[in-house]
């Protein structure tokens, strides 16, 4: 699943090892391990709203998908705390949430909460990496760094998928 997303975006996915739930640090544990939104989650853990940036997408005629490579952080500090790569069905959402889709100026979990659509994440696996050249030239994480993080799908009250995601963190 991870090398899809990247490869949605024609890039090549850092190397990753699979974790169970117990083997992530018990700070990205309580970060990662939970069917809420990560926004949300973050924004409890930081204290004030993230901001996306937005560093890669691309849009897929052929799978009527949007892939696009972020970053959050929050409001008062530029530096990353999640990197995520996401792929949006399109035609699950109206035409206006698909074009603040493609804006890219407000994270994934915030539109969809102020659209009035409620979900529930399903994380269907956990994994560490470390940020290699090309993450790290692109985020601005330092070459090297150690990301925990979920590969993760964004479901709907009916179980239909709104997205699916590799959200990892920097630091929790």
């Amino acid at each position: 699943m991870v090398s899809d997303l990247w490869s949605g975006l024609n890039l090549k996915a850092p190397k990753k090892s699979l974790l169970s739930a117990s083997e992530l640090p018990p700070a990205f544990r309580r970060l990662l391990v939970h069917e809420s939104g990560m926004t949300t989650t973050l924004e409890k853990r930081w204290g004030e709203p993230m901001t996306i940036k937005l560093l890669s997408d691309n849009l897929s005629t052929r799978c009527k998908s949007l892939f696009r490579l972020v970053a959050l952080h929050p409001q008062s500090n530029p530096e990353p705390v999640e990197i995520a790569i996401i792929r949006i069905p399109l035609t699950t959402f109206t035409p206006k949430l698909r074009i603040l889709f493609l804006e890219a100026q407000r994270p994934f979990g915030t539109l969809l909460s102020e659209a009035g659509i409620s979900f529930q994440a399903r994380p269907q696996a956990y994994f560490s990496c470390l940020a290699d050249r090309e993450l790290s030239q692109r985020t601005g994480l330092k070459e090297g760094t150690c990301l925990y993080g979920r590969l993760n799908h964004l479901l709907n009250d009916e179980g239909a998928l709104l997205c699916e995601t590799a959200e990892a963190l920097p630091k929790a």
